[in-house]
């Protein structure tokens, strides 16, 4: 979407300062990674990415069932990483660790929110199971109520609470129609999304920070 530089920029220029600025891959990341700054953050994970990266790190590039069965893996050891006292081992199907530890931990208490994007059947089980916050990417507001609907049938079927998951959606940025953009933004919203993402395309204008922070952020209601 854009660099955690304009992120922290759009934050401090709108008022609003919790920062969203990683999203990891079970298969490329440290599951602890990026979690002890004193700021208020988020841990990302993602289940699909390009597989030309892979292929740029030597890393071979699983098929979905893979993605997201080390995904929801992940959420299990990440919470226990930062959570626990102890070092412990934690023998999955996809993760094989020894004597885990994490050290310091993380400055947010309890922990740092999980943020898990996605929209498959299969993604939406694990977000019930471990995510504090689920983003779907794209602005079909009416595609993600339904999914949102889904992730809340998975929700009951485990006994968690639907709305103890945040709801966050990517809606695309239009420089030259600010207006369309502001109203992507309501329907959001009004349809239950607490959280929204901005995609800037690039290139960026002069100070779009400060322009995203007066004629988006500043406009709409809250």
């Amino acid at each position: 979407m854009t660099s955690p530089r304009t992120q922290a920029r759009a934050a401090t220029a709108s008022g609003r300062r919790r920062c969203w600025p990683r999203s990891l891959r079970p298969s490329t990341s440290s599951p602890a990674g990026g979690s002890t700054s004193e700021s208020a953050q988020a841990h990302g994970q993602a289940t699909r990415w390009p597989g030309r990266e892979y292929e740029a790190h030597g890393l071979p590039f699983h098929d979905a069932a893979h993605a997201v069965g080390s995904l929801a893996e992940a959420g299990t050891v990440i919470r226990r990483l930062w959570t626990e006292a102890e070092p412990f081992d934690f023998g999955g199907t996809y993760l094989h660790l020894t004597g885990a530890f994490c050290n310091p931990k993380p400055a947010q208490r309890p922990r740092p929110p999980i943020l898990i994007g996605g929209r498959s059947a299969a993604t939406l089980r694990v977000v019930a199971e471990h995510a504090d916050v689920w983003n779907i990417p794209g602005g079909d507001i009416d595609d993600a109520v339904r999914r949102g609907a889904l992730l809340d049938r998975f929700c009951a079927e485990i006994g968690r609470d639907p709305a103890s998951i945040t709801r966050s959606i990517v809606l695309p940025v239009s420089y030259d129609h600010p207006s369309k953009t502001r109203d992507a933004i309501a329907d959001a919203t009004g349809a239950g999304f607490q959280h929204i993402v901005l995609g800037l395309p690039a290139p960026y204008p002069d100070n779009v920070a400060r322009w995203v922070a007066r004629e988006l952020i500043g406009q709409v209601p809250t």
